[in-house]
């Protein structure tokens, strides 16, 4: 019975020894844990224009390197000030998270609260979201806040948007020390006192010069005001077209991103008297793309014309950037000038216009899909036959496109066999029913297991 008991001893004391060795070979896995001193600030009432600073201290109660990543306002009024070296915090230490919040324009009389996620590496708190609420006054109103359009302009003519200076939510008077409008801007102002619903404030008009540059213009205009004593700059941005005896839209026709056929009417150009004398078209033009075709407007003191651009029946495919240049009898603008950028597109448009076949053994590799679409109006669009110049390699009709699609064929090209090694080259000659596009030809690449796609793509 001792001999038991002591082998039972023997056999604990070889265990607990056995764990306390693993226990000192394997490292202890530590990890970073987060606290926050105050997740949430309440900053109370600032003035609009201020720039208000924010701390909120970040510490590491783990045992592990806290990292910090990623820290996102979601206002951009917001900026996060953060160097990556602050971004490691060792166990024991703390950071302050340093941010500044611009009040600028952001005068509302009510409370605001805006949040910042930041991201860690602590595994309980991987993200975690701060926030601060914020009252904003205003010491003046602007109206209309922020950039205005003054609309178009004729040489002389004063706008009929003005911009008003009101006091804010303070109710302090509002001076106008100083407006200054920048030479880019071909105006000058008028000032004077107004009265809206019992509230003083000023009021700014703009006229366009008279040797004005026609055109659209803009540009700040820098605003010095005095409130209770304080002296405060805002700048606005201001916007004109000046304008002379016509005014035409669109002022750019732009189909790049579309594909347009030959007899194609693009957007009609109108063009229009301002000083409400009858206007006249003398000559319009458009290079070898496009016919104009000149027409009265819908006014009936014969003060409005309309050219509409018509992309020619013989305009040669592709892309293209054409000037149409109207003549008018203007001594203002004698000659107006609209660029038009578009893309004349082929009878038939092949999608995709190269095929890549692989002999990898799958369905998708060994198989492509065509899509042939014919671009006029008018008349049928059928394929009668496809022969391919590589044996191994056919193509059948595909789905039948629907009543709906008349003009679309449908092709599926697919390997009858085993590639051989490398990359073979060929092309499918597809005969069609129409008599300006009998064959169409659609080049192909077979790929064998080993060859280099990006290679191949790099040599087309």
């Amino acid at each position: 019975m001792r001999i038991l008991f002591l082998a039972a001893v023997g056999i604990l004391f070889m265990d607990s020894a056995r764990i306390e060795r693993r226990a000192f070979q394997e490292p202890v896995k530590r990890s970073a844990k987060l606290e926050v001193e105050k997740a949430s600030i309440e900053l109370g009432e600032v003035l609009d224009g201020d720039k208000v600073p924010l701390e909120y201290r970040l510490r590491n109660i783990g045992d592990g390197d806290l990292i910090i990543g990623q820290v996102s306002p979601d206002c951009g009024c917001t900026v996060v000030e953060l160097t990556e070296q602050d971004r490691l915090v060792r166990p024991g230490e703390s950071r302050l998270l340093k941010l500044t919040f611009d009040s600028t324009g952001r005068a509302t009389d009510v409370v605001q609260k805006k949040t910042i996620r930041v991201e860690t590496n602590d595994p309980a708190k991987q993200q975690v979201t701060l926030d601060f609420s914020v009252v904003v006054k205003s010491l003046f109103r602007l109206s209309p806040s922020g950039s205005f359009h003054l609309q178009a302009l004729r040489r002389g003519d004063e706008s009929r948007r003005p911009l008003d200076v009101f006091p804010g939510s303070h109710g302090k008077d509002v001076h106008i020390l100083s407006a200054d409008i920048p030479a880019a801007l071909p105006l000058s102002k008028r000032q004077e006192a107004i009265t809206e619903k019992g509230v003083k404030g000023t009021r700014l008009t703009f006229r366009a010069n008279e040797d004005a540059p026609l055109g659209p213009a803009e540009a700040p205009l820098t605003l010095k005001l005095e409130v209770d004593g304080q002296t405060i700059e805002r700048k606005v941005t201001l916007q004109v077209t000046i304008v002379g005896d016509i005014e035409f839209r669109p002022t750019i026709i732009n189909l790049v991103n579309q594909r347009t056929a030959p007899g194609r009417k693009l957007a009609p150009i109108t063009l229009t008297s301002t000083t409400r004398r009858p206007l006249k078209v003398l000559k319009a033009e458009g290079g070898p793309v496009l016919e104009l075709e000149v027409r009265p407007g819908t006014r009936a003191d014969q003060t409005e014309q309309v050219v509409q651009p018509v992309i020619r029946g013989d305009a040669p495919t592709g892309p293209f950037a054409a000037m149409v240049r109207i003549t008018t009898d203007s001594i203002d603008q004698p000659v107006v000038r609209i660029p038009v950028y578009g893309h004349v597109s082929a009878p038939v448009e092949i999608e995709p216009d190269l095929v890549i076949l692989r002999d990898d053994g799958s369905v998708v590799g060994a198989s492509r899909f065509v899509r042939l679409l014919y671009t006029r109006t008018g008349g049928e669009f059928h394929v009668k036959n496809v022969e391919s110049s590589l044996s191994l390699v056919a193509a059948k009709r595909g789905a039948e496109p629907g009543e709906d699609q008349p003009q679309v064929e449908n092709l599926v090209v697919y390997l009858l066999g085993e590639a051989p090694a490398g990359v073979q080259r060929g092309t499918l000659t597809i005969e069609t029913t129409l008599p300006e596009s009998p064959t169409l030809t659609l080049p192909f690449v077979v790929l064998s297991k080993s060859a280099d796609l990006a290679e191949v793509l790099g040599k087309e």
